[in-house]
């Protein structure tokens, strides 16, 4: 009796959630016009990222007062051309 009631109560569990799969409203998943929203931004971002590096100025420039940009003496204790505080 006790091997019949635990066979029924697994074949339930397993039907009942493969009910469950089938049936769902697809809460979860994107619909289809999300989806695409959802790449247009992120295609929309990619590009304005580019257009910012193209449009600003270069990083590895310095600022034409920077101390490593002058004539500076290297430090004594490290070697290093920048100001020490």
């Amino acid at each position: 009796m006790t091997d019949t009631l635990v066979w029924f109560a697994l074949i339930c569990s397993v039907l009942g959630t493969g009910v469950t799969a089938w049936t769902s409203s697809g809460v979860g998943r994107l619909h289809h016009l999300d989806a695409r929203e959802l790449r247009r931004q992120q295609r929309f971002e990619d590009i304005l990222s580019l257009h910012v590096e193209e449009t600003g100025p270069p990083r590895t420039t310095l600022p034409p007062g920077a101390p490593e940009a002058a004539d500076t003496a290297a430090c004594a204790a490290c070697g290093s051309s920048s100001v020490h505080l």
